[in-house]
């Protein structure tokens, strides 16, 4: 579960069908379920990147996507890691314009710079 700028939550659930929903905070109702693009996945991690982004992550194909948070398209992704991603963080460096997201699969990391 992530916050936004705009009181809204993102929330990824570990099930095929409705797994990426966007919440409004004030009122607690379901603004939009995000549909799952080309590669099924089912999510264990969603957070926003600032007020134009969000990362999500999960299993089944494995996948790491960045999502416009206005249209809802995917911007970018990394898929078919050996294993399901199991945490994500969205890191901010003062030494980087863009965001930047890691993924845990397994015992390893990845580290996605992202641009948008």
């Amino acid at each position: 579960m992530s916050f936004s700028f705009t009181n809204h939550i993102v929330t990824a659930s570990w099930r095929r069908r409705q797994a990426l929903q966007i919440w409004d905070y004030g009122s607690g109702e379901l603004i939009t379920d995000l549909q799952p693009d080309t590669y099924e996945s089912m999510q264990t991690c969603a957070q926003f990147m600032g007020k134009d982004s969000l990362a999500a992550s999960g299993g089944f194909s494995n996948i790491i996507r960045v999502i416009d948070s206005r249209t809802y398209m995917t911007n970018g992704m990394v898929r078919n890691l050996p294993q399901s991603v199991r945490c994500q963080d969205v890191l901010v460096c003062e030494d980087k314009q863009f965001p930047r997201v890691v993924a845990c699969y397994g015992s390893e990391a990845l580290l996605m710079d992202t641009w948008h």
